[in-house]
């Protein structure tokens, strides 16, 4: 039906007739000639008709845009003044001789030439992909994908697939439930992950593991997460966390420089502990210099109404430098978010040359010395601003990230870099609502020492667990698996699962670990936010062909629907 794409047309093809298919991209009359732009997925090429070619003439001043058509024609080289260097065939057109309407178009509901609304663009998304930036992007994911296929199998990993139908347990989020139909009262769940199949692996030999995998989690929607997303799922044994951390860190430098053009040199490492004190987040943004300082010990001996209404004196410093522009408007802006969501005093001043002697601040203020010692601690200058903010409730640190990207985004201060960076030394065990413990990861994480898990309070237990993030976006994460029968069961008693429980869930793992399972570990990339980094997007929506709207929901096919009971 073709013989070329519209986008493979070179200089090399002039003089040659070809036959071309696509949709009608532009149309311009210029009275005795009439251009065309034809589009296909590999890009754009011009063509024209003139007047004496009387019968395709007179069928062209009835097209219109996105008509899907058929087009014959010779390679001619473009009127050097007429050379167009913004795309791949813009130093050749096409001088049609033939031309055939393949299907007619109704016109579009959107325009694919603008920026859409994201209901409309997912409400018509077949549409939507037509548009030059969804294409290049799933052309961009296809490559990806293929690259990492390469690098993995090249460093001998095997790629095998696991069940989709699985078995629901309590490893963390909530599961998508599948009713089966030969066995009315029982029922499957889609896999959060591949977790106990690939440790099953491991178990059985399959030393270096991985997959392309499709997985499902029931949870709270936003723009870099999908109820249905694709993971590079990775288990390797008998392997230590610096050798696996190099092999990640090779594929993610590979992956910048090919599709990115970008050199990265150095992952940096640090603890939760220090990411949480350092940035209130375990997704720190280094591309954003702004740090907050823990100022527990410069308030602790401070007599202020702030700081003893504030839990355990709390407290962040966050110093705005001098040579950025700060209004004051914009600082009561900052103090009124932060007043409203931690209902807990937010204090600053801009150091003048006046307010700047010591003398004026301790008699001017009534927490003078509090901000003595933070001007101190931060090595403030005159017209810099500290920023104290008491919190109510340490562990709801949350805003503290929102606060510290608004400032920055509001001064353009980011820095123009890639900053990955190594979180470690997670908590083994959270405490939930209800005060029972709950595992940071999922339960088969292996704990930082070799200890005694029976004999020692869960909350001080530090996770041999690993997140890879990139400029304030998690792509991945990881761990040391437990392989010893004891300690998954000590674990289990910890997280207060039942004998019954444990057996139901995780009898077939229990059981495994009984037969010599190697020392394991592994990591999963979330690949669909790998790739809106590598593409340069705001949302994974943008490089997923049919992503769900952020209620769960297919627009364009409006589901989840109803179904007849008697499918079931």
């Amino acid at each position: 039906m073709r013989t070329i794409y519209c986008g493979e047309l070179r200089s090399l093809h002039i003089g040659k007739r070809i036959t071309i298919c696509g949709w009608l991209n532009k149309i311009r009359n210029l009275g005795k000639l009439i251009f065309l732009e034809l589009r296909d997925i590999k890009g754009i090429v011009q063509a024209y008709i003139e007047v004496e070619n009387k019968p395709i003439f007179l069928k062209t001043l009835k097209l219109h845009n996105e008509l899907c058509i058929q087009l014959d024609g010779l390679v001619r080289a473009r009127p050097i003044s007429q050379i167009n260097n913004s795309i791949s065939t813009g130093d050749i057109e096409v001088l049609a001789i033939g031309l055939s309407i393949l299907n007619e178009s109704d016109i579009l509901p959107i325009d694919i030439y603008k920026t859409n609304n994201e209901e409309q663009r997912l409400k018509h998304r077949y549409l939507d992909l037509r548009s030059n930036y969804m294409s290049d992007n799933l052309i961009k994911r296809t490559h990806v994908i293929n690259y990492i296929r390469k690098h993995m199998n090249q460093k001998g990993f095997l790629d095998i697939e696991t069940p989709y139908l699985s078995k629901y347990s309590t490893e963390g989020s909530r599961e998508y439930i599948i009713p089966s139909r030969t066995h009315r009262t029982k029922y499957y769940v889609l896999p959060q992950s591949p977790q106990v199949y690939k440790q099953l692996l491991m178990v059985s030999g399959y030393d270096r593991y991985y997959q392309i995998v499709r997985c499902f989690r029931d949870e709270d929607l936003r723009s870099d997460r999908q109820p249905e997303f694709t993971q590079l799922d990775i288990e390797t044994a008998f392997m230590n966390v610096y050798k696996l951390h190099a092999i990640l860190e090779d594929l993610v430098k590979d992956l910048w420089l090919e599709f990115k053009g970008i050199k990265l040199n150095h992952f940096y490492r640090m603890s939760y502990k220090e990411a949480i004190s350092r940035f209130g987040t375990d997704k720190p943004d280094l591309s954003n210099p702004l740090e907050y300082v823990d100022i527990k010990e410069l308030i602790s001996n401070v007599n202020t109404t702030a700081a003893t209404s504030a839990k355990d004196y709390k407290g962040k410093i966050l110093h705005i430098p001098h040579n950025v522009f700060l209004t004051i408007d914009k600082v009561n802006e900052y103090k009124e978010y932060v007043e409203k969501i931690n209902k807990q005093s937010f204090i600053w001043i801009k150091l003048t040359k006046q307010s700047f002697n010591e003398a004026n601040i301790e008699s001017s203020l009534g927490f003078g010395s509090l901000l003595i010692k933070a001007i101190k601690h931060t090595n403030a200058n005159i017209d810099d601003f500290i920023f104290i903010i008491f919190l109510t409730n340490p562990s709801e640190h949350s805003f503290l990230t929102i606060l510290k990207e608004k400032i920055a985004k509001d001064l353009q201060i980011h820095i123009k870099r890639w900053f990955p960076v190594w979180i470690t030394d997670f908590p083994l065990f959270r405490k939930a609502a209800n005060n029972e413990y709950i595992a940071t990861h999922h339960p088969f994480t292996a704990p930082k020492k070799n200890i005694d898990l029976t004999n020692v309070d869960p909350i001080d237990i530090a996770a041999n667990s690993y997140d890879l993030v990139i400029n304030g976006y998690e792509i991945g994460s990881g761990s040391v698996r437990i392989n010893s029968f004891n300690n998954q069961k000590a674990v289990f008693n910890i997280l207060n699962l039942s004998k019954k429980e444990q057996e139901v869930s995780y009898g077939c793992l229990l059981n495994a670990l009984r037969y010599g399972a190697p020392p394991h570990l592994g990591f999963a990339f979330g690949l669909d936010r790998l790739l809106m980094l590598i593409a340069g997007s705001e949302s994974i929506k943008d490089v997923i062909a049919f992503p769900k709207s952020n209620s769960g929901t297919d627009l364009m096919l409006n589901a989840p629907s109803e179904i007849d009971r008697a499918c079931y």
